[in-house]
């Protein structure tokens, strides 16, 4: 009877133990994930591009952040706010969440570019060895291929970039500019980027037409200022993603 208390006990604080121990090393096993998701990042030929989309929409958060402290001073000190100035904190709040999305677009893009796994199912151009084919990629089968995926495909295997040996049912990934194509075209996530980008463009224009309607400084230099980021954005970015594509396919 003894024993068999002491052994409930002992499970009972080793489950305990255990249990604390998990929850304790929850944020350093965050940590080293994150750790090795921008290590990797940083390592990627995207890692030029995420630079200057970071660099590009992070500030115009700052802005965002000062304008707002900003006007709650004006408004604890008895200041009036004008509706030019509610409006203009309307569009940077907006700006502030698409910034965001840029942010979170540019570091899935370049990830799933540089790291993407694709199953035998999507209409990608992925080659399946056949069954029992142990020689070269010559005997494969390629699946819906595009001629643009053709030569791609047969420029890699004669720089021999492909593996020249395949295990019966098993498939090997599609060239980098392969890769490309089906992250840019075929990736549900990106084609609602796609669309948010359009409404990013729009609402830099409304922008435009918001300068100096507060009629304060701080708000309006902080909404200038966040329009030329916006644009330089659209011009560098697209410049950084051009050269971070060649660098990949070098």
């Amino acid at each position: 009877m003894a024993a068999i208390l002491c052994k409930s006990i002992s499970q009972l604080l080793q489950g305990t133990c255990d249990a604390v121990g998990t929850i304790l090393t929850i944020p350093c096993r965050a940590c080293g994930l994150a750790t090795d998701q921008i290590t990797n990042l940083c390592r990627s030929p995207f890692c030029f591009y995420l630079s200057v989309a970071m660099g590009l929409n992070i500030p115009p958060l700052v802005f965002t952040t000062q304008s707002l402290m900003y006007l709650q001073d004006v408004k604890q000190g008895g200041g009036a706010v004008n509706e030019g100035c509610e409006g203009s904190m309307n569009w940077m709040y907006m700006y502030a969440l698409l910034c965001s999305v840029n942010i979170m677009a540019a570091i899935y893009i370049s990830n799933k570019i540089s790291h993407g796994n694709f199953s035998s199912n999507d209409d990608d151009g992925l080659v399946q060895a056949e069954a029992g084919n142990t020689g070269t990629a010559n005997d494969t089968t390629t699946k819906n291929k595009s001629f643009l995926e053709s030569m791609i495909e047969n420029a890699m295997r004669k720089e021999g970039q492909h593996s020249s040996k395949f295990t019966t049912g098993t498939y090997y990934n599609r060239s980098k500019m392969s890769n490309v194509q089906h992250t840019l075209c075929y990736d549900p996530l990106v084609a609602i980027y796609i669309i948010v980008g359009i409404g990013y463009m729009i609402w830099l224009s409304v922008g435009v037409g918001k300068m100096g309607e507060c009629g304060m400084g701080n708000v309006d230099s902080s909404l200038s200022n966040s329009i030329i980021c916006g644009f330089a954005f659209i011009t560098c970015g697209g410049m950084a993603f051009c050269c971070s594509l060649c660098c990949l396919v070098r």
